[in-house]
């Protein structure tokens, strides 16, 4: 992946861990853990709390990148 601006908190060993990653893996991971927090362990649900955490880490300034509409 190969981020540029890394998060002030993260170890070289997670910048090293998150480089190596390919996208596609991160979304499944993000995908699993979403179905895990998710009222309905579904797909959809996972979803919508994806969105949903984008758009509180949006509103409290930890993500400068407004989620799309």
């Amino acid at each position: 992946m190969n981020l540029k601006n890394w998060s002030p908190g993260m170890s070289r060993e997670e910048q090293r861990w998150f480089d190596a990653c390919p996208k596609a893996l991160l979304f499944e991971i993000a995908r699993q853990f979403g179905m895990r927090i998710a009222d309905d362990f579904s797909d959809d649900g996972a979803f919508r709390a994806m969105r949903n955490e984008w758009e509180v880490l949006h509103a409290q300034g930890l993500c400068p990148q407004k989620p799309p509409k």
